[in-house]
């Protein structure tokens, strides 16, 4: 017989509550550095810089340009190769800050709901969330030790499709 575990008393641990957070917007800087700005649900925004390739596969997807590509991006082949094994996004996570880097857990699940767990990029949780219309979500604790953004002092432009129509 399997031990019986009595979870009346278990204590309630708010560092481990799941937000939803939001890819608001893109943006680059004077001197060309790109940017995500995440916001939560209470208006709490967070600026994380991203390479150019991130970059470039992010605003490719915020923009939907990837749902009439005739050239496959690696996301787009790796979720048709997850959906043709009967595999889908349970979720996306921001788990662990450490340093200036920010990890994030995608869990798959199976048609026996078996679950296989990966740690990946911000980036890639961004840009998956995105492409699954999955929720980003994130651990609150981990959520509030990332940088603030505060209308940083320089000048940021923002990348969207008004500068494409001009």
């Amino acid at each position: 017989m399997p031990p019986l575990i009595d979870l009346n008393n278990l204590e309630t641990n708010d560092n481990f509550d799941i937000i939803i957070i939001e890819v608001d917007q893109i943006a680059s800087d004077a001197s060309n550095r790109v940017f995500a700005l995440l916001i939560d649900d209470e208006e709490r925004k967070c600026m994380v810089e991203l390479n150019s390739y991130e970059a470039s596969m992010l605003s490719f997807v915020m923009k939907d340009l990837h749902k009439n590509s005739h050239i496959q991006t690696i996301y787009q082949i790796l979720l048709r190769y997850i959906n043709s094994q009967g595999v889908n996004i349970d979720k996306i996570v921001i788990e662990s800050k450490v340093g200036d880097i920010v990890y994030a857990t995608i869990t798959l699940v199976d048609q026996k709901h078996d679950r296989i767990f990966s740690v990946i990029s911000l980036a890639d949780a961004m840009i998956l969330c995105l492409m699954s219309n999955r929720p980003l979500q994130a651990v609150k604790k981990v959520w509030e030790e990332m940088d603030e953004f505060d209308e940083w002092d320089y000048e940021y432009f923002t990348l969207d499709d008004d500068e494409d129509e001009d």
